[in-house]
Formats: C-alpha cells, structure tokens, sequence
C-alpha cells in the first residue's frame, strides 16, 4: 500500500503590511482595530480531506520548516503532494529540490490554487521558477484533488463520497483576550468553483467558472452534526457555534439552503450552532430573509465590491453583485441577528480619488460588522490578470511575493499614482473603526437585534434561534466597558452607551460571572494596549508545526502531534515540549 506525504509551502511566513497573512480575522475582517481585533488560526483543509479519503498510510505536515520537512523526507514516501499558494511559489521551488537531494524515488504532485501562475508566470521570475516546478513536479494537479489522488493510485470505487469527519477545526479570539482558550470553529466544504465569473477571482478561473459539489445537503448536515459533537463542552449550555461552510456563493442554490435548514430545525442544530457562508447580491435576492434566517446561517459575506453597482457591473462584468438595495439588504440581516462581511476593492477603473471617499463612506454606513478592503491585484491565471497584460498595465517587477492581496504597486491603476491606493485603505480602515466601533461591538448589536425580534416569536425554531443569540450577546457583553474607556472616538462610546442600556433592557443586569469577565477583560486589554504603545509587535508568523497520521480502514480519528516554537517577535514566548493534543 502507498504512502503519501503531504504539505503545505514551509514556514516562517513574511508579514504583510505589518499583519500575518495566515490570520484571516486578524488580517482582513478586524484589520485596524488594535487589541479590539479578532485574531485566528486555521489548518490548509484540503490537504486533510484528501488524507480522509484515501486508501494510504498518509501524513499531513502543516507549517514544517524546510528542515523538518527535510527530515520527514527520510521515511521515503511513495508520493508527495505539495500545495501550491502563489506568494509561496519559490518555497515549493525550495521543497521540490529537496525532494530530488533527499528521497529521489518519491514521486511529486503539485497542486492548489497556485498552480495557475506557472503556466502564466509573473512578469519578475529571473530563475524561471515557475519552469523548474513544472519541469521537476511528476503530476500537476488542476482539479479537485481528491479525485486525482484516488486515479493517481487506483483508489476505486473513484466516485464514491468524500467525508469531513476528521477535519481539524480553527479558532478564534481576540488579540486583547488571546490568553483564553479560542472559540472553535469547524470548517466543511461545501463546493468549488463559482459560476459567477467575475474577473479577479482566481477559484472562479480555476475550475472555469463551474461549480463542484462535494457535500450535498444531508452530507453538509452530517459533518456539521459530527463536528458539533466534537466542540469542547464547559457545563451548561453549549456554547454557540459559528461552523464555516465554504462554497463560493452558498445562498445561489436556493433548494440547498431550504433542505440543510429543514435538516437544522428537525436534527436540532438550530440553537446549537449557525455558519458562516459567502453570498452575493443576486443570491440574497431570492430570499424573505425570515426565511433565510430560519435556515441557520450565523454570518454573511457579501461581495459589495463598489456601492456603485451599474459601473461596476459594466466595467468590470461583476454580475453577482445585481440584486437588491444595498442598505436595505445589510440592515434586513442585521435585524433578524445575521452579521455580516462586506469585501469591497480599492483601484476599480472607474474609481478616482474624487469619488472613492464616498464610496468608502456609502461602505462605512452599511455597518458591515467585518469587512475585507482589498487593493484590485491581478492574480495570475485570472481573466483580470490576461486583461491588464494585453493592455501593458503589470509591472515588471511585479515577483511571487506580490500575489496577495496586500499591494497597491504590481500594476498601474487608471487613476491612482503608485503608493495612493495604500493610503486610502488605511482610511477605509480608520473610518469604519472611527464610526462604527470594533467588530466584537457589531456583533453584540446585530446579536441584541435577533434577538429583540425572535424572542416572542411562537415558532419553535426561532425561539431557538433567540436563545442562541442571547448566548452570543451574554459572551460579547463583557468587552463592552472596555470599548466603552477606550473607543476612538464619541460616536463609538455614545454606541457602546447605548447598547449597554439596551442590554439591561433585553437581557437584564448582567450575571455575577458576567461582571467578574468584564472586569478581567478590563485589565488584560488595559496591559495589550501598553505593549501596543511600546510597539511590541510580531515580526513574522511561525505556527506550530504538526503531524497527522491517517491509518487505512482505521474509522478512529487521526493521530495528531503538534510542536509549538519560539515566535520570532519581539516579544519571546516559551517554547513547549512536542506533545499528543486533541484533533480540534
């Protein structure tokens, strides 16, 4: 029987404008926020999925340095699948020549989104790095993976289901409070691939504007049933469960939605648990949004992009973004307890430094409770990286380490000068801080409003419903003095003011539990925010390594070792001894 090695690009891994890029909430949907913002942890998920579901002694390595990753080459695996990000392509490059000096007779698969910048490389690849991966890698892998290893090794029945019991789950917390145990956060996926098309979207390129489907709604709910009961328990009521279900645009599929939101309600994860998914304007648009919050989503992203709909729509072919009023839509979810992600681009064409300002204001009065503000960067393999090529728009020194969303300088935007767009995404930041407070905030507001309006409600899912965002509006309660002392401005603490009257109204005075947390929190975040004054902060991202084994036929879940390292910060951390943890 075959064994599989499999790894993701080897660390440490560079910051990028000053945040960690493997920390989506700290990086992206709380970026600006300080001690206020949320920070997480997250696991390269397909390599774990590919390890379920196939017939081999297989290792998921995650996060190795190249000389652990060196080190475990000694074992000689039949096969190596490497997954491919674009920032980390010289890496691979790195690995693949291990592979060739340490363990020769082990085959190479390259695989990943990444994959798509070799066949059209940057402009700036002086060692034709891109040429020596496709030149050394034994198979390229551009379709769903799990499929491919099952053919690569004759794996049959190669059609037959792919599972989600065993995946690793995130975390999240807030850098304030990161001394806690983080809330975690199971992760399912649902399909790949998008039919939306719109032009930078490299998942979309990808798999050619199809859409995949991996989980049909009973499989969804099975894995979110398993995953729930492997969510630590601390007595009581469970805690409320935020599970991610990635599919492009969840909510497109209107029957799907319907039929996992009915396997909610009569398997009783309604109350228990809710998810976050990615949506669109023209999905959301086939929904009464009472109805859409009887199906059990926690969190929305919505791809506003530019609150100028018609241009955008017409200069950029973004047609996911047609649907209803913007406002109306934001409000109406934020009124029935749904919080949600607005992603919106800087550097549109039609976008000028006279009339960004108020798209960005148009944004901020949307009181989105995360958001993702992200440069337009030409990916490579997508239709917007072809197009500014032909027009002679990318930079020649535009290099691996620029496919990312944090850079303003790989390509001349119409209107903007090098340097600008930087300048007005850390505005977009300041305002959305300065007007609407920290996410933690929004999140006890949009939890309060659910609540408000489900609580009398004599349908028994949503009462459900109420009880699970009383749950949530109880958790977050305790940060709000803290907000209240240290908010950036007299808007925000008039809110927090607010809020906390609300509360009182809604909920009643807090617990004895409640004002002893809020008074701990008081004092941690008070000490976060001197060491942020003194400019103590992280100067690259390093974490834990891990091993996970997979045994063929053994329904047991995987054996998990992780190792946690030194930081390589400015402030030093003990380092702990490798030890068996649990597979969260």
């Amino acid at each position: 029987m075959a064994s599989i090695l499999l790894a993701n690009p080897c660390g440490p891994y560079p910051l990028a404008w000053g945040e960690n890029v493997l920390d989506f909430f700290g990086s992206r949907l709380s970026r600006g926020q300080g001690v206020f913002s949320f920070t997480s942890t997250s696991h390269c998920w397909a390599l774990y999925m590919i390890a379920e579901n196939i017939d081999a002694h297989t290792t998921v390595l995650e996060y190795s340095h190249l000389e652990e990753f060196e080190e475990e080459l000694k074992n000689n695996y039949d096969y190596l699948g490497i997954q491919l990000v674009g920032i980390y392509t010289p890496m691979v490059a790195k690995m693949i020549e291990a592979v060739r000096r340490v363990s020769p007779k082990t085959k190479i698969v390259v695989g990943g989104y990444g994959v798509a910048g070799l066949d059209d490389p940057v402009p700036h690849d002086p060692e034709d790095i891109a040429g020596y991966i496709l030149s050394n890698a034994d198979y390229v892998c551009r379709e769903e993976g799990v499929g491919f290893f099952r053919r690569l090794l004759g794996d049959e029945p190669y059609e037959r289901p792919i599972t989600q019991f065993h995946m690793p789950m995130g975390g999240t917390t807030i850098k304030g409070l990161d001394f806690l145990p983080p809330t975690p956060v199971p992760t399912i996926l649902v399909a790949l691939g998008c039919t939306g098309g719109c032009e930078f979207c490299n998942t979309s390129a990808f798999f050619k504007a199809k859409k995949i489907v991996v989980a049909d709604p009973d499989e969804c709910y099975q894995f979110m049933s398993a995953a729930m009961a492997r969510v630590p328990r601390f007595g009581g009521a469970p805690p409320p469960v935020n599970m991610t279900l990635f599919d492009e645009d969840l909510l497109l599929d209107k029957d799907y939605v319907l039929r996992l939101g009915r396997n909610m309600r009569e398997g009783g994860l309604i109350g228990q648990a809710g998810y976050f998914c990615f949506a669109s304007m023209r999905s959301l648009a086939q929904y009464d949004l009472d109805e859409l919050a009887a199906c059990g989503p926690d969190t929305i992203w919505v791809g506003v992009e530019s609150t100028y709909e018609k241009v955008i729509d017409q200069d950029h072919k973004f047609t996911k973004r047609a649907g209803s009023e913007l406002a109306e839509v934001f409000k109406g979810l934020h009124d029935r307890g749904i919080s949600t992600v607005a992603s919106f681009i800087l550097g549109l064409d039609f976008q000028t430094p006279e009339n960004i300002e108020q798209d960005i204001d148009n944004l901020v009065a949307l009181s989105p409770v995360m958001y993702q503000i992200a440069p337009y960067t030409p990916c490579p393999g997508t239709p917007f990286y072809k197009r500014v090529k032909e027009e002679g728009r990318l930079l020649p020194e535009y290099t691996w380490s620029d496919i990312q969303i944090w850079k303003d300088d790989v390509f001349r935007t119409k209107n903007f000068e090098l340097g600008e767009i930087r300048k007005v995404f850390n505005k977009a930041h300041d305002k959305l801080m300065d007007h609407n407070g920290p996410t933690v905030l929004n999140m006890h507001s949009v939890a309060l409003s659910g609540y408000q309006r489900y609580r009398n409600d004599p349908r028994i899912h949503f009462q459900k419903r109420a009880e699970y965002l009383a749950r949530k509006a109880q958790g977050t309660y305790p940060t709000l003095k803290t907000i209240r002392e240290f908010a950036p401005t007299r808007e925000v603490r008039e809110k927090v003011e607010e809020l906390e009257k609300r509360y009182v109204r809604l909920l009643g005075q807090p617990s004895l539990g409640q004002r002893f947390f809020r008074e701990l929190v008081f004092q941690a975040m008070k000490r976060q925010l001197k060491l942020a004054e003194r400019g103590l902060t992280e100067m690259a991202t390093d974490p834990p390594v891990r091993w996970t084994y997979y045994t063929p036929g053994d329904a047991a879940p995987p054996k998990v070792v992780c190792r946690t390292r030194k930081r390589p910060s400015r402030l030093q951390f003990l380092s702990k001894p490798i030890k068996l943890v649990a597979n969260l």
